[in-house]
């Protein structure tokens, strides 16, 4: 009989979990039998013990063998084209038809005859199909036998490329100051910098994720959907259909409105749902106007409606049950309009850089609506690494590959098409996610989780054609420790890596290049900002609980400082230096450099501090200068002008 653990190890490895790994600490793991028991059940593995094993993994043997095609077939113009079958014993003998149902309904393909015969036993053939434009295509193909179906995923050879060289503004928009936001910068705001920017020679503005937010939640990174807008984006006291709703109007100009409004703009920290409830005071008699009055607004989200059936799905989730989903049916259609305001690619603007998280909220709406997508009793996470020595769990619930791959990938080419019809560039957070994840039980800590492999280039093969298809770039979040795939995968097909230069800079080297074509920048939402780097700040917050430890570190950034200030040519001063990091970064070999709002005010202050969630209010900074500021400041606007590209 087989050790139990070789059976359990192999059955692991049929539906992608990976029994060891290395963590960010560079330390060997032997994932737990426990653990990879618990992980098989949530992926619907017929286990429960480990007396189950050797039942389960002669199932899942047999499946595996009668699937005559995978569910996902991906091919890159360039390479050979042919796909794979699993001939059964007998089945390598007779002819094999393949039909390709183009996009457009056209076919094409006829039987290609009997494949090269490998004896009477099962084998797997590649078989080879037709010249075909690229496509989202059905591929059909049977024997005398069996028949299978499977999506055809043809994509370019590379994502479509960024504009550049070229620099970008990047900006944590609710945290953005005016003075006629109402606590929380919008889209008007967010506009209005853009052309700021674009004046001064920006191709890009990033924002953080604009996507359907819980009311109790800050993070941008845990979406209510990530098929839907946070209507707290939209200024409402530019919304054309004001004009039809006098009552509206009318609570914009009150006094007890404008004591509201004044107490969320003065206040220390971002009041999310405190803003998101005013948004939403404006918007319902909005909404009630439109579908009262009729006429050319209600015609324009009726057909909103049809194309984009999702949204009527988010909006009546929101509403609940008996009540009235109009207003998020309507605050979906103005978000999309809004957004589609800002500059499209190459058109002289500042083109929108958003951002696609990797999970979605437990209680959102996407997990309410693809209860059959996204997997229970599972949360994503991380190993541990020098930052997070126990690792890391997110609270995430991760969506199953297999079942994805089922339905041909359908809600992530949602995702990113819901994102990409108004980005000139769109960044993956943690593209890591799209090739492994690191899946943690619920019940057990973050150090006992274990890597599942995900179909990488299936995903992304969609990527990269959705990415010609909507004239968007793509940029991956590939900072920390990454398998060498990823970053080959990235390089091959035409996306951008991340570079950001505290993460990077140590000794020795405290001027590493980014890596050729990257997006690069001084620092994440996720870093100490370039003033928190500089004063060590990082450093004490992370050691608070070790003074004699901090104080050593610190005096050694102070050192690494100092160097990477004689080796710019600059006075020891972070003013100087910070200007000279701009000048190295616009003359470097990145595609767009994108500098922060927050390091070119020198902000000390991070957004987020990953894990610290109980001790400090991530998320709801709010920006040191006003957007008014920003536009008149004249140390600002020359500390941009040294973005301008070759």
């Amino acid at each position: 009989m087989p050790d139990e653990r070789v059976l359990l190890e192999e059955l692991a490895a049929s539906y992608g979990l990976l029994p060891r790994h290395t963590d960010g600490l560079g330390r060997p793991h032997d994932v737990g039998s426990e653990t990879l028991l618990a992980l098989l059940v949530a992926l619907g593995a017929p286990v429960r013990r480990m007396e189950d094993v050797p039942a389960a993994l002669a199932e899942r043997r047999s499946a595996a063998a009668g699937r005559l095609v995978d569910p996902v077939v991906s091919w890159f113009q360039g390479e050979p084209p042919a796909f794979e079958v699993r001939l059964a014993p007998g089945e390598a003998e007779g002819p094999l038809h393949v039909t390709i149902e183009l996009e457009d309904g056209r076919q094409v393909g006829s039987p290609i005859g009997t494949p090269p015969s490998g004896g009477p036993g099962p084998r797997t053939a590649r078989v080879p199909f037709p010249p075909i434009p690229p496509g989202l295509h059905r591929l059909r193909c049977r024997t005398a036998r069996r028949r299978a179906e499977a999506r055809l995923i043809a994509a370019p050879r590379r994502a479509h490329p960024a504009s550049g060289p070229t620099w970008g503004l990047a900006v944590a928009l609710p945290s953005l100051r005016s003075a006629r936001n109402l606590g929380r910068g919008d889209l008007a705001d967010l506009r209005r910098l853009a052309a700021w920017a674009a004046g001064r020679g920006a191709g890009y503005v990033g924002v953080l994720p604009l996507l359907a937010a819980m009311d109790d939640e800050a993070s941008p990174y845990r979406p209510a959907s990530r098929l839907a807008w946070d209507e707290a984006f939209l200024p409402v006291d530019r919304l054309p259909e004001l004009a039809l709703a006098p009552s509206a109007r009318a609570l914009l100009a009150s006094p007890g409105f404008a004591a509201l409004r004044e107490r969320q703009r003065r206040g220390a920290l971002v009041d999310h749902a405190g803003v998101r409830s005013l948004v939403r005071s404006v918007l319902a008699p909005i909404a009630e106007a439109v579908w009262t009055a009729g006429g050319g607004a209600r015609e324009e989200i009726e057909r909103f409606r049809r194309l984009r059936p999702f949204a009527e799905a988010y909006a009546r989730h929101r509403a609940g049950e008996g009540g009235d989903p109009r207003l998020d049916l309507y605050a979906q259609f103005a978000m999309e309009r809004e957004l589609s305001g800002f500059a499209p690619r190459g058109a002289g603007g500042a083109a929108l850089l958003l951002d696609l998280p990797l999970g979605i909220h437990p209680r959102g709406f996407d997990a309410a609506f693809r209860p059959d997508l996204f997997v229970r009793g599972v949360r994503l996470g991380a190993p541990p690494d020098a930052f997070h020595v126990e690792g890391q769990s997110w609270d995430l619930p991760p969506w199953h590959p297999e079942r994805s791959a089922d339905e041909g990938h359908e809600h992530f080419a949602l995702c990113l098409e819901h994102q990409m019809r108004f980005a000139g560039a769109l960044r993956i957070d943690h593209v890591m996610g799209l090739f492994r994840q690191y899946w943690i039980p619920a019940g057990f800590p973050a150090d006992e989780g274990a890597y599942l492999r995900f179909p990488g280039r299936d995903l992304t093969a969609l990527a990269t054609l959705l990415s010609h298809r909507h004239r968007c770039a793509l940029v991956g979040e590939d900072l920390g420790t990454v398998p060498p795939e990823v970053r080959r995968t990235m390089e091959l097909r035409g996306w951008a890596r991340t570079y950001a230069f505290v993460l990077e800079t140590r000794p020795p080297s405290p001027l590493p290049d980014p890596p050729p074509g990257s997006c690069a920048g001084l620092s994440t939402h996720d870093t100490a900002t370039f003033a928190g780097f500089w004063s060590g700040a990082d450093i004490a917050r992370r050691l608070a609980g070790d003074p004699r430890r901090a104080r050593l570190e610190i005096e050694a950034r102070r050192r690494h400082c100092a160097r990477l200030a004689r080796i710019l040519g600059a006075p020891a001063e972070k003013e100087a230096v910070l200007d000279r990091l701009l000048d190295w970064l616009s003359a470097g070999p990145a595609a767009i450099v994108l500098a922060s709002l927050d390091d070119l005010c020198l902000d000390p202050e991070p957004l987020n501090v990953p894990g610290t969630a109980l001790e400090r209010p991530n998320w709801r900074k709010r920006t040191a200068l006003t957007l008014e500021e920003i536009e008149r400041d004249p140390v600002i606007s020359a500390r941009v002008g040294r973005l301008r590209r070759p």
